[in-house]
């Protein structure tokens, strides 16, 4: 048992002792430099810690150059730097980053400094450890989380446009109507979806018409069909021609297409992006009407296949031109109807005037069967439109 007390003490012993030998020596110089300078705390740290033999309680003196600068007592230390308390008088001028001499003042014989608890709770040296300690314990934190709940923004990128056409033509009725869109777009690595909404309305006629177009598009990005990406589709069409004409309905729904994006190498290349697609559809067509004998409603699948291209002019400039193709699929006798087809085929020329605002003009000539047969309408129909749309 008292072999135990007796190393134990000369532990201690030890212990004192080396903390005494490493201290700094009077007169002992060193070479140092000030890392932070708090005049209104009068604090200062330096590139110097225990590894230099620097410890609390030391006094010294600095000097730059031959010129005394002034005295200061360290009362914060690490392995590399510590943190000193500036004594008065001094000359602020000779505290600087430039670099000093210091100069042992007490060596071995160490003095208590006043108010040591208070210096030492306010150390600045300390809170940039703790705070340096708190952010490497988030980080390890965050890493630890990631790795066990892996998250990832499924829709990073948000874009959207709102747009106004004042002068929307129609052919053949040559109409002029006010027609407005709104599109959104959100992208990531995996994923993209797009919502596209198109309302035209005429009011100036005494026919009522309106036509509303809204289409929502999901694509799964590195899908399992190898090239191709998995899609779906749904898409909304109401048309109201005249008084007496049937309001018209008609719901696309498509719950899984395949989608082939081809890879644009080059970004100079004329040609920026080229989208091919398949979607088998199933489609509601419905009319409504005062009149019983004109109300009806179908139930239909087609073939739904499109086309998009977009072009880059210059920096301002961009043509995007947009094909659709839907041939009827006769269930009853199980082949292609190919008379009885939707087709759509557009050309959009945009300019951006500046960052938020782009100048628009759109052509578009469509065919659908069932204008004629339903509402007594051209089944082909011409589009001009001139729109303005703001980007966000």
């Amino acid at each position: 048992m008292s072999f135990s007390k007796d190393f134990s003490l000369f532990l201690l012993l030890s212990l004192f002792f080396s903390h005494q030998l490493n201290a700094i020596e009077y007169n002992e110089i060193l070479d140092v430099k000030i890392k932070v300078i708090s005049y209104s705390k009068m604090r200062i740290i330096l590139n110097r810690g225990r590894e230099d033999g620097i410890h609390t309680h030391d006094v010294a003196k600095f000097y730059t150059g031959e010129d005394y600068a002034f005295k200061a007592a360290c009362i914060y230390t690490t392995k590399k730097f510590s943190e000193w308390v500036i004594f008065r008088p001094y000359n602020k001028e000779k505290i600087h980053k430039k670099g000093h001499r210091l100069i042992g003042f007490y060596g071995r014989h160490r003095v208590r400094i006043k108010n040591y608890s208070y210096f030492k709770k306010t150390s600045l040296l300390r809170k940039m450890i703790v705070k340096k300690k708190k952010r490497k314990d988030q980080n390890k934190r965050k890493e630890i989380i990631a790795e066990l709940f892996p998250q990832k923004e499924i829709f990073p990128l948000k874009k959207g446009s709102l747009s106004l056409s004042p002068f929307t033509y129609h052919h053949p009725h040559n109409d002029l109507n006010l027609s407005f869109g709104l599109n959104y777009l959100q992208e990531g690595d995996e994923f993209r979806y797009t919502n596209k909404l198109n309302i035209s309305a005429l009011n100036l006629s005494q026919e009522k018409k309106r036509e509303t177009f809204f289409e929502s598009k999901f694509l799964i990005l590195n899908s399992l069909f190898g090239p191709y990406e998995a899609s779906f589709l749904y898409q909304f069409k109401e048309r109201v021609q005249g008084k007496i004409s049937p309001i018209r309905y008609q719901h696309r729904f498509s719950p899984l297409g395949l989608t082939y994006i081809f890879p644009m190498h080059s970004k100079n290349f004329f040609l920026t992006s080229l989208e091919t697609g398949y979607f088998p559809s199933f489609e509601i067509f419905s009319t409504e009407n005062k009149n019983p004998s004109l109300v009806k409603k179908d139930f239909y699948w087609r073939h739904y296949f499109f086309l998009q291209l977009k072009f880059k002019i210059n920096k301002k400039a961009h043509l995007n031109q947009i094909f659709h193709f839907a041939p009827l699929h006769r269930m009853s006798e199980n082949h292609l109807d190919i008379k009885d087809s939707d087709f759509l085929f557009s050309t959009e020329f945009s300019n951006h005037i500046n960052k938020k605002m782009a100048l628009k003009v759109k052509e578009e000539i469509s065919y659908d069967k069932r204008r004629k047969i339903y509402q007594n309408d051209s089944p082909m129909e011409l589009k001009s439109s001139v729109m303005l749309e703001w980007l966000w």
